[in-house]
């Protein structure tokens, strides 16, 4: 029930005011006894007509009752009629003149407010000591509906965070994440500035979860969004929108390049090893950006098209940024009649392999065939080649990799039990993807398809990329060793592209350390670089892993890296990749 409701079923004249006689309420009996309204924020000597001495000694009744914190009575008898005053008697609508009495009772310690109860005295009238217990009583229901007022506050507060804010980081979820930034739209076009929407995605976040369970992912998602919160403005929004998305919403920008330097160092931030729970975990994000007005005037159309620019940016290359651009639309297109044509492609296993030659080779002598890496095409009958580095981000994010990479070892197993039926195999290597260790049964796949095959482990060898093998350490190890363990060589690509450090490279199961081609590439740079060469050669021999160069395309690359003690390469200079026949004859002709 309302205040106003509980007061009016009580048969008095009720005012509450505060310390210096404002008129906060009034019930409707109250003009029973001053004969007119009375106005909300008036004053008692107003309404009463008191003097200044009346006005004064009433004043330091509600101030004595307010600091004692009990009831005080104003008397006809003993206060000359202190209240009201209006004739000193009022006529009260159905009964005889009679003379009133009042009792002031603390309202609301907090706010400094009392009530103000006005009744008849007449031998009807309650004594003295019963007003007392009615005051009481009073007090005590008002108590009862200040408590009740202060929980149903607490719980709409409650309900109003659930609904507006994520419960595990405290950020902003989706529902107040477009009141904001509907509102910075409707500011900014006020003002004609601009508005910066941020989508940032958690690159690997999977396998983080996976690797190290969810109290681990749930502490780096906090990690995360503290960190993102520490690098924006108070002004400014960071929502978490689902497992590994947040959004950024930067308002009143001036220019374009504001934005631009706020993403720069949220991805130096971002894209760092983060320390959980003694854990190490390694992760980068992918971020984009669209602009208010530019790249759209509503908040579903500025979301939507910042999610576009993310996607774009993960595809190209995880841990970068891009801007919404009128192309992604079409590209958008393109990646969803790209992934039902891959999808049909891994149903109709219609991949094809080549195979690029590895060779040993010391200057001034022959190379010789040692081994080579088998690489995936997809020459898809009407788009024609499309290049892996289209098609496999894409097959990663959408869970198809898995496939993708078994059917790449049962082709190779094929030619592998072809070559050693003539006494002419050379081991062969595949690439694998860090979710492919992450599945429960990948290690008894591919070995189950090499017992198939008859091809003794020994021939086949696994390359992964330094910064995939980082993102789920322990897990990758495991099952490396395990690959180790039962003969399959395991061979780090690409090395020097990902985090490089020292301390990892020496813990990793690995045999072979490949060069990456852009270290190759910078060796015409000068001495600095010759010198960060030679030592990553050297590096490898301390920690008895083979280096084998990658993208050598010329005899005096390699003859220098023969002197550095690197004999193993692979590059044009010494073939190309070839076709399986070609690699078949080859073998064959060695």
């Amino acid at each position: 029930m309302e205040l106003h409701a509980i007061f009016d079923h009580i048969n008095a004249g009720l005012l509450v005011v505060d310390a210096q006689g404002q008129i906060q309420f009034a019930n409707k009996w109250i003009r029973a006894y001053t004969q007119r309204d009375c106005v909300v924020g008036e004053h008692l000597a107003s309404l009463f007509a008191l003097s200044e001495q009346e006005q004064g000694q009433l004043y330091r009744k509600i101030q004595t009752v307010l600091q004692l914190n009990t009831p005080s009575f104003i008397s006809a008898e003993h206060d000359h009629y202190l209240l009201p005053l209006p004739n000193r008697k009022v006529f009260h609508t159905g009964f005889d003149l009679m003379q009133q009495e009042a009792s002031i009772v603390p309202f609301d310690e907090v706010q400094g407010w009392v009530l103000i109860m006005i009744y008849d005295q007449t031998d009807l009238m309650l004594s003295k000591q019963e007003i007392l217990q009615k005051s009481q009583q009073l007090r005590a229901t008002l108590d009862a509906l200040q408590s009740a007022h202060h929980k149903l506050e607490a719980q709409t507060q409650l309900i109003e965070k659930q609904a507006n804010y994520d419960a595990l980081t405290g950020l902003p979820n989706w529902t107040l994440l477009k009141d904001r930034l509907n509102t910075a739209i409707h500011a900014a076009e006020q003002a004609s500035l601009k508005v910066g929407v941020v989508y940032v995605d958690l690159d690997g976040f999977k396998l983080v979860n996976d690797r190290y369970g969810a109290s681990v992912g749930d502490a780096l998602l906090c990690a995360v969004g503290k960190a993102l919160r520490e690098q924006v403005g108070l002004k400014d929004t960071v929502a978490r929108l689902s497992a590994d998305e947040f959004v950024l919403v930067i308002p009143q920008l001036e220019r374009v390049d504001e934005v631009a330097s706020l993403v720069e160092t949220l991805l130096q931030r971002l894209n760092q090893p983060w320390l959980l729970d003694s854990e190490t975990v390694f992760m980068s994000a992918s971020i984009g950006v669209s602009v208010y007005p530019e790249d759209g005037g509503d908040v579903d159309t500025l979301l939507k098209h910042a999610d576009l620019a993310m996607a774009n940016a993960k595809s190209r290359a995880p841990g970068g940024f891009k801007f919404f651009t009128e192309s992604l639309d079409k590209r958008l297109k393109d990646s969803l009649m790209l992934e039902a044509e891959l999808v049909k492609t891994i149903n109709q296993r219609g991949f094809s392999l080549v195979y690029q030659p590895k060779y040993h080779y010391m200057a001034g002598e022959t190379p010789s065939l040692i081994g080579a890496e088998a690489l995936i095409r997809w020459i898809h009958p009407t788009l024609g080649f499309i290049s892996p580095d289209r098609f496999i981000p894409l097959a990663e994010h959408k869970g198809l990799i898995g496939q993708i990479t078994l059917q790449v070892v049962e082709q190779t197993c094929e030619l592998l039990a072809a070559l050693v039926s003539v006494q002419k195999a050379v081991p062969i290597s595949v690439n694998i993807s860090a979710l492919d260790l992450n599945q429960p049964l990948f290690f008894e796949q591919v070995m189950r398809r090499l017992a198939q095959a008859q091809v003794a482990p020994q021939w086949l060898e696994l390359e992964v990329t330094e910064r995939l093998a980082m993102v789920s350490q322990s897990v990758s190890y495991d099952v490396l060793e395990r690959f180790r363990h039962a003969g399959v060589k395991i061979a780090l690509d690409d090395f020097g592209t990902g985090y490089s450090s020292l301390s990892y490279l020496a813990q990793m199961p690995i045999d072979v350390l490949k060069i990456d081609k852009s270290f190759i590439d910078l060796y015409a740079n000068g001495h600095r670089f010759q010198t960060l060469l030679k030592s990553i050669i050297e590096l490898a021999h301390v920690f008895g892993y083979q280096p084998i160069a990658e993208g050598v395309e010329t005899q005096e690359i390699a003859d220098i890296l023969s002197d550095y003690a690197c004999h193993y390469f692979q590059g044009y200079y010494f073939s190309k990749p070839l076709a399986r026949e070609d690699f078949t004859a080859l073998c064959q002709a060695r």
